[in-house]
C-alpha cells in the first residue's frame, strides 16, 4: 500500500468550506500516480511511453466531507491483477483520527498510447505489484 499526502488548495473547496466532490478523483488520481512511480518506477509521458495505464471505470464513495483545516492523504493498493487490467482500492482518510473520508475502486487498463492498443499486464510488473502487496 502506497500513501500519497494531499496538499489542499483554496480553490479545492465550495462555498460550504468542503472540498468539491470532482476534486476527489485528482487526489485519487495523484495515488494512482505516486503508486506507479514508486511500484513499477513507471514515469508517465503520454508523448513518449509506450506502456501505461488508462482507467476503464471508476466506483467512488463518499462518507463524509473533507472540510477547511482537514489534512488527508490517499491510500492505494491493488487488489487484483486480471490479463490486461489491475484493480485498485483507493481511501482518502483523515490524517489526525484515520477517518475514512472517501474510497474508490478503479479498473486500470494496460494501454499503449502510440498504437492505441491495450496489452497484457507483463510478467515484471505482476511480480513488482505482487511483491508491494504482500509486504505486511
Amino acid at each position: 500500500m502506497i500513501i500519497t499526502p494531499i496538499q489542499l488548495r483554496w480553490s479545492d473547496f465550495d462555498i460550504l468550506r468542503h472540498v468539491y466532490n470532482g476534486r476527489y478523483q485528482e487526489f485519487y488520481d495523484a495515488g494512482k500516480s505516486e503508486y506507479f512511480e514508486l511500484v513499477l518506477d513507471m514515469q508517465l509521458s503520454w508523448t513518449t511511453t509506450t506502456e501505461g495505464f488508462i482507467t476503464a471505470q471508476t466506483t467512488t464513495n463518499y462518507y463524509s466531507p473533507i472540510e477547511f483545516g482537514q489534512s488527508v492523504e490517499v491510500f492505494t493498493r491493488v487488489e487484483n491483477i486480471g490479463n490486461k487490467s489491475v484493480v485498485m482500492f483507493q481511501q482518502i482518510r483523515d490524517v489526525v483520527n484515520a477517518e475514512v473520508k472517501s474510497d474508490s475502486r478503479s479498473v486500470m487498463v494496460g494501454y499503449n498510447p502510440q498504437s492505441k492498443e491495450t496489452f497484457e499486464i507483463p510478467e515484471n510488473w505482476r511480480k513488482l505489484i505482487e511483491t508491494e502487496e504482500n509486504q505486511k
